[in-house]
């Protein structure tokens, strides 16, 4: 008897322990809610990434300089280079660290890819295919996770009065690389959104047909990327059906595993995430939205 006493006993002061565990836990959880704050910039901003320390990159004006904003300190920097708009393309984003930044800045022959080093507080541009249009060239629009990739796209042609673009990447080892289109031949425009950590997975879209796919580009062992892919719906389906394939894609995780982007008519226009593993799940639309 005193032994079933002795274990109820010890059974029960170990539930009330993590009982107490949980408490403390739930606690400090909600002390870090209640700490945390949503703040407002009081001038027009256009927020497009931030670091993992905090601070906020994007630009007040179009075709003005970038800034970076401070939200604790209530603070904004002037970065320099070229905001989209006014002909001119990219974004910014930080790499991991928050050393580096993509986007867009003036080259030789215009508004050209750049990366931006914090530390050094200067903007290098990193190349283009050399076909100016309204005095730009090329665009950044992603950054690896360690900083050492950088992709947007670039003019590729302007023979015949048409222009197109082909997406591109750059890297410190390599240089400047043309990604490529699927549809040269038709003079169909590439775009590269984002890039994983190590630069070994770039994603962005298609054109074809108006509406811009998914695409996928995979670092090749012996040097550049193999030509993009689409992700499909249905993975046993026809590759060149459009309803087939996904919409843009706008982001990848750090190891390239998954990939996340934009719906729209082939998917009832619901943005979605996709791993090999699982292939596409739609993340559905908020009721009421237009």
């Amino acid at each position: 008897m005193n032994g079933l006493l002795t274990t109820f006993l010890s059974f029960t002061k170990n539930i009330n322990m993590k009982k107490l565990f949980l408490s403390i836990s739930f606690l400090l959880a909600s002390i870090e809610i209640l700490n945390a704050q949503f703040l407002v910039k009081n001038s027009i901003f256009q927020a497009t990434g931030v670091s993992n320390q905090g601070l906020v990159v994007g630009y007040e004006v179009q075709a003005g300089p970038y800034k970076i904003w401070n939200p604790d300190s209530s603070t904004t920097v002037d970065i320099g280079g070229l905001a989209p708009g006014m002909g001119i393309g990219g974004q910014a984003h930080f790499s991991d660290s928050g050393n580096y930044i993509s986007g867009t800045s003036y080259g030789v022959l215009g508004a050209e890819m750049s990366r931006y080093s914090v530390a050094n507080q200067v903007w290098n541009p990193v190349g283009s295919l050399g076909f100016p249009v309204d005095s730009t060239v090329s665009a950044g629009f992603g950054i690896s996770g360690d900083g050492k990739t950088i992709v947007g796209l670039s003019w590729a042609d302007t023979t015949g009065g048409q222009a197109y673009a082909h997406a591109a990447a750059y890297n410190v080892t390599e240089g400047f690389m043309d990604l490529g289109s699927l549809y040269d031949s038709i003079s169909r425009s590439t775009r590269a959104n984002a890039a994983s950590a190590d630069g070994s997975v770039v994603v962005g879209w298609q054109d074809f047909n108006g509406p811009w796919k998914s695409a996928v580009w995979r670092k090749n062992p012996n040097g550049g990327y193999f030509p993009n892919e689409y992700l499909l719906i249905d993975t046993n389906g026809v590759a060149t059906d459009e309803f087939n394939q996904l919409g843009e894609c706008s982001v990848v995780s750090a190891n390239g595993n998954w990939i996340g982007g934009y719906g729209d008519y082939a998917n009832n226009g619901s943005p979605w995430i996709w791993s090999r593993a699982t292939g596409v799940i739609n993340l559905g639309v908020l009721p009421n939205a237009s």
